[in-house]
């Protein structure tokens, strides 16, 4: 690998602090940056659960085999498994928060997918896009971040602790 070859790193902003560092009375525009990009985890982590505990009512109502209930299951979360190194990777190429706002959109979709499901094949395809998409945004999180706090302010609770 030659010299040429190294991954862009976003620039840190001016004078190496962050908005949060320089206005220290004020919340920066970062934190809301911080609650848009955690409701997407949220509604990843959410999904999951949700999932869990319809187990009972999808096997009744879509006639699933124990089979097909552990492929609902487990899709989404091979695929978000396998698909999160090269989310990460695409992040960098192609801007994470395009990445992000992508895995979001298409996670959404997925959603929809699944709910209009009308028997669990369908209900498995839709949750392995949904894992997909799932793994689309996932690496974005933390490298957003890392690139929107700095110093003080990424090791800060919240905005009104200094």
């Amino acid at each position: 690998m030659t010299t040429n070859d190294t991954i862009p790193v976003s620039t840190p902003p001016a004078h190496g602090k962050s908005a949060a560092d320089r206005a220290p009375g004020r919340a920066a525009p970062e934190w809301a940056t911080l609650l848009v990009i955690l409701a997407g985890t949220f509604m990843i982590t959410l999904d999951f659960f949700i999932v869990n505990v319809a187990i009972p009512t999808m096997q009744r109502d879509l006639d699933a085999s124990a089979s097909e209930i552990q492929w609902i299951v487990a899709g989404y979360a091979l695929a978000i498994g396998s698909g999160v190194i090269t989310s990460g990777r695409l992040g960098d190429l192609y801007s994470r928060r395009r990445m992000y706002a992508t895995g979001l959109a298409l996670f959404t979709l997925a959603s929809l997918a699944c709910g209009l499901a009308e028997n669990a094949p369908e209900l498995v395809a839709a949750r392995v896009a949904q894992g997909l998409s799932a793994a689309l945004l996932t690496p974005q999180v933390l490298a957003i971040i890392t690139t929107a706090f700095r110093g003080r302010a990424l090791a800060r609770r919240s905005p009104r602790t200094a």
